[in-house]
């Protein structure tokens, strides 16, 4: 037959009352010491995240950028487009440019009416690409379009290994020769 509280002695009561506050206490402060450590793991780990992706976004400015800045160079190479937009220094200039950055899966250049006169590859000479997303903004100055499916390129490329549809960045800059804009030299990047 158990005994009941007030029949114990003293010392057992207050042993008892003890030993049950000494757990409360316990049980409280792994608790709060449990909450503590998950705020603090929480916040070094939203640390790392930033700092992770904050590199990675610096990485990704620094290459859009550099790669702009190539379409920018290029559009400016006056002597070689004065031969001729579709003339064969034009065209090895654009060939040489491509396996320098092999990312820019096609590089090409088109007359002030969107006709392509140039390619890497041959690839699309003589289509008009008036209508695509790069060529106002790029007869006006230098462009970065978003990332977009190849929609006049999808068909003449090879596919991705996954068998995903190729994404591409589009960079663009207005030509000029002799202060006229003549064209606009477009470059479509990879999104790997």
């Amino acid at each position: 037959m158990p005994l009941s509280f007030r029949s114990r002695s003293l010392r057992s009561q207050l042993a008892l009352v003890f030993g049950v506050l000494v757990v409360v206490v316990a049980v409280t402060l792994a608790l709060s010491l449990a909450a503590l450590l998950k705020q603090r793991i929480e916040r070094e780990e939203g640390h790392q995240l930033r700092t992770l992706a904050g590199n990675v976004a610096k990485v990704l400015a620094d290459n859009l950028f550099d790669r702009a800045r190539e379409i920018e160079v290029l559009s400016g190479a006056e002597d070689i487009w004065a031969q001729g937009l579709g003339s064969g220094p034009a065209g090895r200039l654009l060939e040489r440019a491509k396996s320098i950055q092999p990312d820019n899966t096609w590089i090409g250049v088109t007359d002030t009416e969107g006709v392509i006169q140039s390619a890497t590859g041959g690839l699309m000479v003589g289509r008009n690409a008036r209508e695509r997303p790069w060529f106002a903004p790029g007869l006006k100055g230098l462009f970065v379009g978003d990332v977009h499916a190849a929609k006049m390129l999808a068909s003449m490329l090879p596919p991705t290994d996954n068998g995903e549809p190729l994404r591409f960045v589009d960079f663009s800059a207005p030509v000029r020769v002799g202060g006229q804009t003549v064209g606009v030299l477009v470059a479509h990047g990879t999104w790997r």
